[in-house]
């Protein structure tokens, strides 16, 4: 007696093998899943779906698909052409507001440790240019909690906090008097805590819209020539699967065309041989 399972688990187990194995279809996010992503619209793609199957009307299901894909390829290339246009106004915004893409350093306890974190730091690149219009009061702020370290000297620390723009020496003041910490090392940490927290945020929301001639190497970045031929590429090859699709698609409908055809040449046909042997008959 045979202990195979049922034919339709044993389908149901291959078909769930075959979808385990297939691989993501492309590396480039324009042929990735149609699933919309988070800031995609599902408007505008019913729009253009709907659209597409006003303009074509298709007949059957197979007709139906070939529109419902060439729908996806279209997305997808919008997609495409999203992307590049995003990745342009990131690098643009980065080049304008490099300064406000510096963090401050961690609180290190004495000027030895802090020397070698700037040191390392600056190895790794990190010594942003300054822009036309890079925001003076967030380099300051930055500037100022990067020189902070445990064990720096009270009359030292007051003179720091007291250079600092009125604004912000006097928020510091109000909110980390030096009479509420037992040690110079703790103010010092608290002082730290609000500048990253509270003041450098402050600073950024009020940062205004850019302007700035470093665009052009920001944009050499990413519209350069490897980048540009990469979307081009992609971008070609969903326009052709868009051509095959539509070529089977009025292949479709001649066959559908030429089935009617056939079948109406055919009921005339019966019919007219009908009538030809009632005729015979009556006579």
């Amino acid at each position: 007696m045979s202990h195979d399972p049922p034919l339709s688990k044993r389908a149901a187990g291959s078909r769930k093998a075959l979808t385990a194995k297939t691989p993501n279809a492309m590396k480039h996010g324009a042929f990735s899943s149609i699933d919309l992503l988070p800031w995609e619209s599902a408007e505008e793609f019913a729009a253009l779906r709907r659209g597409l199957f006003e303009k074509y009307s298709p007949d059957g299901p197979l007709q139906e698909d070939c529109i419902a894909s060439i729908a996806s390829l279209m997305w997808r290339k919008r997609r495409v052409q999203k992307k590049r246009e995003l990745d342009v106004a990131a690098e643009l915004d980065r080049a304008e507001n490099s300064i406000l893409w510096k963090h401050p350093l961690p609180l290190c306890d004495d000027q030895m440790e802090l020397t070698k974190q700037q040191l390392a730091h600056m190895r790794d690149g990190d010594g942003t240019k300054r822009c036309i219009r890079v925001s003076e009061e967030y380099d300051e702020l930055v500037s100022f909690s990067c020189s902070l370290y445990r064990e720096l000297g009270p009359s030292i620390f007051r003179i720091k906090i007291g250079v600092l723009p009125s604004e912000f020496a006097d928020h510091l003041n109000k909110t980390c008097p030096e009479e509420n910490y037992e040690t110079t090392s703790h103010w010092v940490a608290a002082v730290k805590r609000e500048v990253d927290t509270v003041l450098l945020p402050l600073v950024r929301k009020r940062y205004p819209a850019p302007v700035s001639d470093r665009y052009y190497e920001a944009a050499l970045k990413v519209m350069n020539e490897e980048r540009l031929f990469s979307d081009l590429a992609a971008e070609e090859r969903i326009e052709r699967n868009v051509d095959q699709l539509l070529g089977r698609f009025f292949k479709l409908q001649m066959a559908d065309e030429v089935a009617a055809h056939r079948k109406n040449s055919s009921a005339r046909m019966i019919e007219g041989s009908f009538s030809s042997g009632k005729a015979a008959n009556s006579g």
